[in-house]
């Protein structure tokens, strides 16, 4: 019955035709006053860093949703990784930042620029990549179907604003 709905939200024209929400635009001020602060260390800030930092906050908040379906029971997590996918020549890979609940927004844009080009030249040790825990992916489609295209305090969502 869930397939019908999310099949709606996946073709709604707001999740095709790019929009900017204002929760975006209050973000993109913080990033840029931030990413000012931090110019004389060299770090810059992008928005996929606080995404990671919400998502990893988020699961530290709801532990249930930080596990796995093991085929016969539930694996919960104590630890809050959160992988981050990179586009390779040679495909998708999904290295994760460890402990992101714990990190402070610019060591989780260190450790991601780092682990991105360590993929990117194929030097990433098998033990940086391992069992996906949680994904982000950033696709308009995808931010439209989990609801973060300008959710309100009703709980409306994308295309659902008016």
């Amino acid at each position: 019955m869930i397939a019908a709905p999310v099949s709606k939200a996946l073709t709604s024209p707001h999740c095709i035709v790019p929009h900017t929400p204002p929760q975006v635009d209050c973000l993109n001020e913080l990033r840029a006053q931030l990413n000012a602060a931090l110019a004389p260390q060299g770090t810059k800030l992008s928005v996929n860093d606080f995404i990671v930092k919400a998502a990893a906050l988020s699961l530290r908040k709801v532990p249930a949703v930080n596990a796995s379906w093991m085929g016969d029971f539930v694996r919960r997590y104590h630890d809050v990784d959160v992988t981050v996918a990179v586009q390779t020549p040679a495909g998708l890979m999904v290295p994760f930042v460890r402990g992101a609940d714990k990190k402070g927004l610019a060591a989780i844009s260190t450790e991601v620029r780092a682990l991105a080009g360590k993929v990117r030249a194929v030097a990433l040790a098998l033990a940086g990549i391992g069992l996906v825990r949680f994904a982000l992916s950033l696709s308009m489609r995808a931010r439209c179907a989990a609801g973060m295209l300008g959710v309100d305090e009703q709980g409306r969502g994308c295309g659902q604003h008016h």
